[in-house]
C-alpha cells in the first residue's frame, strides 16, 4: 500500500530568521546568522562562532515558565516551529477528531539540541542518583507536546 504524504505548513525558527518568512527572505538573501556567541564566555575556545537563535525569540509563548527549568532550550524552539507549521496548515486541531488527528503528521528537524540540559543532568546522576536527574528530556517534550495537539511527532536531527 502506498502511503503519500502533502507538506501543507512550514515552520521555522532559525539564527537567520524566526518564522517562515523571515527564515525564507534571509536565506534567498544569503544572510548567514552565524554570529559571534552570545550565550555563554567562548573566549577561552578556538571557535568564537556559532548559529544561535536570537534572544528575540520568546520562549515564554510555547513553555510554560514552570516547565522551562526542567527542559532544554531546544524545546521551546521545536515547539515554536511546530505551531508555526499547524498555524500555516490552517489546521485548529483543538476542532478535530481523534481520527482526524491520526492523519496528522509532523517533522522536526535540529542542527542540534538539549546539550546544555545534558550538560546539566550528567553531575546529578553521577554524583548523586539517578532519581536527582529531571523526568523531562527534550525528546519526550516533543512528544508531550505533539500529543497535547493530537498529532504525531517525528523529529529528524542534522549535523
Amino acid at each position: 500500500m502506498i502511503h503519500r504524504a502533502v507538506i501543507t505548513g512550514i515552520g521555522a525558527v532559525s539564527p537567520n530568521g524566526i518564522g517562515r518568512e523571515r527564515f525564507w527572505k534571509a536565506t534567498r538573501n544569503g544572510v548567514s546568522g552565524v554570529r559571534r556567541i552570545t550565550r555563554f564566555d567562548p573566549s577561552g575556545f578556538a571557535v568564537q562562532v556559532a548559529g544561535e537563535v536570537p534572544d528575540e525569540f520568546d520562549e515564554t509563548r510555547y513553555v510554560e515558565p514552570k516547565d522551562r527549568p526542567h527542559v532544554s532550550r531546544s524545546v521551546p524552539l521545536a515547539v515554536a516551529g511546530v505551531a508555526e507549521a499547524l498555524e500555516d496548515a490552517g489546521l485548529d486541531t483543538g476542532s478535530m477528531s481523534r481520527e482526524e488527528l491520526r492523519g496528522i503528521g509532523v517533522i522536526v528537524g535540529s542542527g542540534g539540541g538539549s546539550q546544555d540540559f545534558t550538560e546539566e543532568q550528567l553531575p546529578p546522576l553521577l554524583h548523586r542518583a539517578p532519581e536527582a536527574v529531571q523526568r523531562l528530556h527534550h525528546s519526550d517534550q516533543h512528544d508531550r507536546d505533539a500529543g497535547q495537539r493530537g498529532v504525531h511527532a517525528v523529529r529528524a536531527a542534522r549535523a
